[in-house]
């Protein structure tokens, strides 16, 4: 009576693991030449995973598509999430670049039309030369940006 209530008590969780443990506890009376009362259908189970144990080629192709959906589960979803990295820095990339290029645009636009007389003449290469150089100073943070190392803690 008790081990009946504990083994009810054991089913109570998940389905998988109770199956398992029924299963476990199945095989071993079994083993023994004992069985759980009114078990038919363990047994049942039993005998088909000793039928199934005893075909060789069914073991063997279970043993495939049980290696091929491993494969697949080790390596497609790292490579999605590769994939979804790269995408979102490509992405990002491309963003910041044309978002520097309207700033840098902004700041030729800038100099042109609101220093007034100052770059006009001999001068008006002066707003270029400039805009430039503040190309190249955002160049340069960006190149020891992607060169620094990582702190490490």
């Amino acid at each position: 009576m008790q081990s009946r209530w504990i083994f009810r008590n054991i089913c109570l969780g998940d389905f998988v693991i109770a199956f398992q443990i029924r299963f476990l506890i199945a095989t071993f009376l079994e083993v023994l030449g004992m069985s759980l009362p009114g078990n038919r259908r363990v047994s049942w189970e039993f005998a088909v995973w000793r039928k199934a144990a005893s075909n060789p080629k069914s073991l063997a192709a279970e043993v495939k598509d049980l290696v091929v959906a491993y494969l697949k589960q080790e390596t497609i979803g790292p490579l999605k999430g590769i994939g979804r990295y790269l995408g979102f820095g490509v992405a990002g990339s491309v963003l910041v670049a044309v978002g520097l290029l309207m700033l840098i645009i902004g700041i030729l636009r800038l100099l042109q039309s609101e220093t007034g007389s100052t770059f006009t003449g001999n001068l008006s290469w002066l707003p270029y030369l400039i805009t430039a150089a503040i190309a190249t100073v955002f160049l340069a943070i960006t190149a020891i940006a992607i060169r620094r190392q990582p702190k490490r803690f």
